[in-house]
């Protein structure tokens, strides 16, 4: 996962690390299809071209979890 400041890796050890965000549940979108989701509170990676319903569905079943 590339992003403008850190990286999509970077960003999810950094939310492990602060109590307050480890607990978010975490969908990537990317263009990379990359193997992230032994990372902790990944629940989903969602590569291009995105489905619509692929992602709703994948949304819903997020929150289903919560």
């Amino acid at each position: 996962m590339m992003m403008p400041v850190m990286g999509g890796a970077q960003m999810l050890a950094a939310m492990v690390a602060d109590p307050s965000l480890a607990g978010i549940p975490v969908i990537v979108l990317s263009s990379m299809p990359r193997r992230e989701s032994d990372r902790v509170n990944v629940v989903a990676i969602l590569c291009r071209p995105y489905i619509t319903e692929e992602v709703l569905s994948t949304v819903e079943r997020m929150f289903s979890r919560v």
